[in-house]
């Protein structure tokens, strides 16, 4: 299903696996949800690969709330660090809802991990700390400050 300007309607669309936005991204998977909306697996049409799309919910945050994300993920896309996930687009068309896309990372969550193995000995838990400590120093040096825009998983 094309998502377009029936979802003008309403300030939050209901997104079904399968969806296309944008005319570009095929919606995969729910991967988890977030203070500003959604973000799923897709299926990038015109590139050919997998990445992640987060739909925003403008109906679940300030009325400003939305532009100021879209923007500080176009300041994000200039932070580098394997961490960081890579923006490449933000966009709103066709009366769909706005989305940011990014490259899809590869990995576990920390959820998932700490569900398979249990409590994580002392030094992995440090280098996963440390490791997000970079990533945030990257963000904030790209952004010019922190950022609530990010999931600790």
């Amino acid at each position: 299903m094309l998502v377009a300007a029936a979802c003008a309607a309403s300030s939050w669309c209901q997104m079904q696996i399968n969806d296309v936005i944008a005319r570009r991204y095929e919606l995969r998977e729910a991967l988890g949800d977030g203070g500003l909306g959604r973000v799923y697996r897709a299926f990038d049409e015109r590139e050919l690969r997998e990445v992640a799309v987060k739909v925003l919910d403008a109906s679940r945050c300030p009325a400003d709330a939305v532009g100021r994300y879209l923007a500080l993920a176009g300041s994000a896309a200039r932070a580098k660090h394997p961490a960081i996930a890579a923006q490449r687009v933000q966009a709103a068309s066709d009366g769909a809802p706005p989305v940011a896309v990014s490259e899809l990372l590869a990995g576990e969550d920390l959820d998932a991990l700490r569900g398979r193995v249990g409590a994580l000995p002392w030094r992995r838990a440090a280098e996963i700390v440390a490791t997000c400590a970079e990533a945030l120093t990257a963000l904030a040096t790209a952004t010019g400050g922190i950022t609530i825009c990010m999931t600790p998983r």
